[in-house]
């Protein structure tokens, strides 16, 4: 029969790896869960849950030897006298509520052996969620960490986002340049920078399909929490996901705060290109692309419909105030002057932000076409 409370120093010494694991990295309530498993009724309220399969994994793993031909009351009953050693599969299996299957076999078919996964598939292709955990634990407890996180990339919505002038590949790939320690250090210098006293943590790093993903957390909000009767005041946690393609030229970002994940994307691919690069939204880039392509081909008169006679713009040669106006009779191809002016200000249709106006001819009339600024 089971002993109502266990010996707490026993039941801590039994936790693997430690208290941080479970409650900063997959953000468990610990205590009340280590409270409750020493609860006899609780425990073998749980154990009454698990499934024959699930019970027999789990008498495999614990017990050091497999259940042979024993029934499941009799292996309930042998795991119902050694409590201590089940206690991180208790917290495994709180650890599984509301996961996705797809984030936990994700990560299981590389790791497990064919043998383990044909046990625990149920019908299908569905597969014994729990069963998967309680053996990916036992394989390495540090595998939980990148189904929680898998789990928060399948659930989030992401933007893309790729660099405005992609410099060129250096001799290192972006995947041994991107460290847990050049990471971390870009964190500090961007905290350092931010200067709002909060800090930003790397909670993992890990390669997945030719992809880099960074699971960042970061204090956001304040917030209060209701703890028994008593209030206590903090800032809520903001996740920011960072997932860098194999050339560090496009990621895609999931964070309440976009800013912030972007201010450390842009500084870590800045760090590995030994330059300043900044990253512009997939769909401004699009946009830019394709105003860029519009402007060449009235230019151009590709299109003799349309025809490009009046330009105003900047230029990074000039100061930032001087605004200059290129105009040609609209009957007039404007490409010569572009081409003359090239020299002195570069290439005008090459950075569409530093054009302020434009004016067509559109079946022989005059029309200014209005773009909306998302490239600026």
């Amino acid at each position: 029969m089971l002993q109502m409370v266990l010996n707490n120093e026993v039941l801590m010494a039994k936790i693997h790896p430690n208290r941080e694991f479970w409650e900063s990295h997959l953000e468990m309530p610990f205590d009340r869960l280590i409270q409750d498993y020493q609860d006899a009724k609780i425990r073998k309220n749980w154990l009454d849950s698990l499934s024959g399969r699930q019970l027999g994994l789990l008498f495999d793993l614990s017990m050091k030897k497999p259940p042979h031909e024993l029934s499941v009351q009799q292996m309930r009953k042998t795991l119902t006298d050694f409590p201590e050693e089940l206690i991180n599969y208790f917290l495994v299996h709180h650890f599984n509520h509301a996961k996705l299957e797809a984030a936990i076999t994700e990560i299981a078919k590389p790791i497990l052996s064919a043998e383990t996964m044909a046990k625990l598939l149920v019908k299908d292709d569905k597969y014994d969620k729990k069963g998967l955990l309680f053996a990916l634990f036992k394989a390495d407890p540090e595998l939980l960490k990148h189904v929680y996180h898998f789990d928060k990339v399948q659930k989030k919505g992401f933007g893309s986002f790729v660099l405005k002038n992609p410099p060129r590949q250096p001799a290192t790939s972006f995947k041994e340049f991107a460290t847990e320690d050049v990471v971390r250090a870009a964190l500090k210098s961007h905290d350092e920078e931010q200067n709002d006293s909060f800090e930003t943590h790397l909670q993992g790093l890990f390669y997945h399909e030719d992809r880099l993903y960074l699971f960042i957390r970061r204090a956001s909000d304040e917030d209060l929490l209701l703890s028994s009767n008593r209030i206590v005041h903090g800032h809520k946690s903001d996740w920011i996901i960072l997932d860098f393609a194999a050339n560090a030229n496009q990621v895609n970002l999931c964070a309440k705060c976009s800013n912030q994940g972007l201010k450390i994307a842009d500084r870590l691919v800045s760090s590995y290109f030994d330059k300043d690069c900044s990253f512009i939204n997939m769909q401004d880039y699009n946009f830019a692309a394709q105003v860029k392509a519009f402007l060449r081909s009235c230019a151009s008169e590709i299109d003799k419909e349309l025809k490009l006679f009046e330009l105003k713009f900047r230029s990074a040669h000039l100061k930032n105030n001087t605004h200059l106006i290129l105009t040609t009779h609209p009957t007039d191809p404007i490409a010569e002057e572009l081409e003359a002016l090239h020299q002195a200000v570069g290439d005008i249709l090459d950075n569409i932000a530093m054009i302020d106006s434009v004016r067509v001819v559109f079946q022989g009339k005059k029309v200014p076409p209005l773009f909306k600024d998302r490239c600026g």
